[in-house]
């Protein structure tokens, strides 16, 4: 499953990303996931009331043909408000033990 920026249209084929979407795109552990259970929460990192990251997580979600195929549970922090410098994007995978 696809998030695209920018546009609401969510994808479930696992196509090639190359020639497929037309949006820039976050594709996080890339496969059919039913996520039922994503969780977001913002930081503020140097207690200036303006949130820095943006945290979600993806909690004991499943492949989408396969519901009894195991939980997987992995997240995505991005930096936000970086002004015209880069922001980061970090990905944690806590379980894929699928």
């Amino acid at each position: 499953m696809t998030k695209q920026l920018g546009n609401t249209s969510v994808g479930t084929d696992n196509d090639d990303l190359t020639t497929k979407l037309v949006q820039p795109v976050i594709a996080k552990a890339w496969d059919d996931w039913v996520d039922d259970l994503v969780f977001y929460k913002f930081n503020d990192i140097n207690s200036d009331i303006i949130n820095d990251q943006l945290v979600i997580e993806w909690n004991n979600v499943h492949h989408f043909n396969n519901p009894i195929s195991g939980d997987a549970t992995y997240q995505t922090i991005l930096d936000l408000n970086t002004g015209t410098q880069n922001g980061n994007i970090i990905s944690n995978y806590t379980n894929l033990s699928l």
